[in-house]
């Protein structure tokens, strides 16, 4: 029987790992062989990796095997999957005149997708630890009644930043979960540090 063969070459980003890793679980179901690599720093980091029989790890050195991350010379009008779909963002799929970009999203568990797959209930491969309490808290608020906000696991907000969007979201009157680094301890005033503990969870990392 012909199987088609894939390489996912993942960039080293928690943001970018996730929705490969789902990309990849969805070949496999279509009947597809696939290898994921990724730098051997990351690799060694990624904790519960999909464990699939069509599905295989191939890390590689980039030559620094720590946090540093090197650039990729790409091809003329290279082809790049994106992690969203063409309903969503069809204006935005053709924006930038350089890249054929291609939409393959939403890549989220089937679990909480389509169903299809019930089994399928989480993305594997996380790189940081899990943040505990997430899921009571979330559970104890009406349901989609929480505004979710994130900037990655790179991007770092100034203190300025910090609590003007402390602000709009309590100005949103919306109970709010915020994911961020912490990189300025005790950079929101009092005020708004004590508004905060009422309506929102703030996981660090």
């Amino acid at each position: 029987m012909f199987r088609h063969r894939f390489l996912l070459i993942l960039y080293p980003a928690q943001g970018h790992i996730n929705p490969a890793f789902q990309f990849a679980k969805r070949l496999v179901s279509l009947g597809a062989h696939v290898t994921v690599s990724t730098t051997l720093y990351m690799h060694r980091r990624i904790t519960n990796k999909p464990t699939l029989p069509a599905l295989c790890f191939l890390p590689f050195s980039d030559g620094y095997d720590d946090e540093q991350l090197r650039d990729l010379d790409v091809e003329t009008k290279p082809r790049i999957l994106v992690n969203t779909f063409e309903a969503l963002e069809a204006e935005a799929l053709r924006a930038v005149d350089e890249f054929n970009m291609i939409p393959i999203g939403p890549l989220i568990p089937s679990a909480l997708l389509d169903g299809k797959d019930p089994a399928d209930t989480s993305f594997g491969g996380d790189i940081f630890r899990p943040a505990n309490g997430c899921d009571e808290w979330l559970d104890s608020k009406p349901e989609m009644s929480v505004v979710y906000v994130s900037f990655g696991s790179f991007c770092v907000l100034s203190k300025t930043q910090m609590e003007e969007l402390a602000r709009a979201l309590l100005d949103c009157g919306s109970p709010f979960l915020q994911r961020f680094k912490l990189v300025y301890p005790g950079s929101l005033s009092l005020y708004v540090d004590q508004k905060m503990q009422k309506v929102s969870l703030k996981v660090m990392f």
